[in-house]
């Protein structure tokens, strides 16, 4: 199926992120694995994993749209090695990708292309899960205190 030009672009640039993120969270994770933190460096790294998924979900539709997908772009990856810091970062990376899949989504529907609507749909229900998983993170170590908050992580 040879897709609309616009939203193929969209779609490339979406990719770009997924990729980025991928690259942030696998530092993360291992960051955490190296120092002993077994439950962060799984909740990090399932994360690198959901985006790993998104980015080959989106690299899939780029070329069944006929469009080539470039995966060799990064954006910036905030790497931190306090987990203050590396939530804060996550968070702002997350609400961009909220909301450029929003903006995706109406890019689709003005070019009426409803399966990739749907197709980006899916991602950004995960995205919105991922803010909701941050957020409450960060709360936890808001109540708990850093300190405790790793003490429990371990």
């Amino acid at each position: 199926m040879i897709g609309n030009e616009k939203v193929i672009e969209k779609l490339k640039d979406l990719l770009i992120s997924e990729f980025s993120a991928v690259n942030q969270y696998l530092f993360n994770a291992e960051f955490w694995k190296n120092n002993g933190f077994d439950k962060l460096y799984n909740y990090f790294y399932d994360r690198a994993n959901d985006e790993r998924k998104h980015s080959e979900i989106l690299t899939e539709w780029i070329i069944f749209l006929q469009g080539i997908p470039d995966v060799s772009i990064l954006r910036d990856v905030n790497p931190s090695t306090e987990i203050s810091t590396q939530l804060s970062n996550d968070l702002v990376s997350e609400m961009k990708a909220v909301k450029d899949y929003t903006d995706a989504i109406d890019l689709c529907i003005k070019q009426s292309d409803h399966a990739t609507r749907d197709v980006i749909q899916k991602i950004l229900n995960d995205e919105i899960e991922h803010v909701d998983e941050i957020e409450a993170t960060q709360f936890q170590i808001s109540v708990m205190g850093k300190d405790n908050f790793l003490s429990v992580t371990v």
